[in-house]
C-alpha cells in the first residue's frame, strides 16, 4: 500500500509540468496570435492614454488662455507657470507614446525572408524571389504567418507574377515563363 501511495504522490508531483509542456506544445501555433492580440489591447490602452493627455492639455491651455485674456487677478503667475510646465510634460509623454505606438513590436528573418510586426498590428513581409525560382507555377513561403484575408502584395521587378492562391503561410504564383531576374515581394497584412 505504501508503494502505491508513493507512486500516486510521484505522479501528482510530476504530472503538472507534463501537462503544462503538453499544453504549450499543442498551443504553440496560437500562442503568438494570443500575444499579438494582447498587444492590440495594449495598443488601445496607449491610444486612450494619448487621448486623455490631449484632453488634459486642452483644459490647461484653455485655463491659461482665459487667465491671460481676462487679466485674471485670482490666477497667480505661479499657477500659470505650473500649468505651462504640466502642458510641456504632457506633450513630452504624448510624443513618447506616439513613438512607441508607431514603432516595431518585433522583427525577424529566416530563409524565407524578413518580417516586421508593428505595434499597430500591421505585419510587413519582404520576400526575395531568386532568378529562375518561378517555373510556370511556384509556391512562395512567407517567413511569418499573416492574415490572408487582409493581405496586400506588391511585386518589385520587371516580372510581375500572378497570384493564384494566398494563405497564412505563403502564396502560389505563376508566370508564363521562368523569371530571369530577381523579384521582390512586399506583403502587408493586419
Amino acid at each position: 500500500m505504501d508503494y502505491f501511495l508513493a507512486v500516486v504522490d510521484f505522479l501528482k508531483a510530476a504530472l503538472w509540468p507534463v501537462v503544462v509542456a503538453w499544453s504549450a506544445w499543442i498551443l504553440k501555433d496560437n500562442i503568438e496570435d494570443l500575444l499579438v492580440k494582447h498587444k492590440g489591447t495594449e495598443m488601445r490602452l496607449k491610444l486612450k492614454a494619448v487621448g486623455d493627455k490631449d484632453s488634459e492639455i486642452q483644459e490647461l491651455v484653455n485655463k491659461v488662455e482665459k487667465a491671460i485674456s481676462d487679466n485674471d487677478k485670482v490666477v497667480s503667475t505661479g499657477e500659470i507657470k505650473s500649468s505651462l510646465a504640466r502642458i510641456s510634460a504632457l506633450a513630452s509623454e504624448m510624443a513618447d507614446l506616439k513613438k512607441e505606438i508607431a514603432g516595431t513590436f518585433r522583427m525577424g528573418s529566416n530563409s524565407d525572408g524578413r518580417y516586421s510586426i508593428f505595434y499597430s498590428g500591421l505585419i510587413k513581409i519582404e520576400v526575395k524571389i531568386a532568378p529562375g525560382s518561378i517555373v510556370k507555377k511556384s509556391h512562395i513561403p512567407f517567413p511569418h504567418q499573416i492574415n490572408d484575408e487582409s493581405a496586400v502584395v506588391t511585386f518589385i521587378g520587371s516580372d510581375q507574377p500572378k497570384i493564384t492562391k494566398i494563405s497564412r503561410l505563403g502564396m502560389d504564383v505563376e508566370l508564363p515563363e521562368s523569371n530571369e531576374k530577381e523579384i521582390a515581394a512586399v506583403i502587408y497584412s493586419i
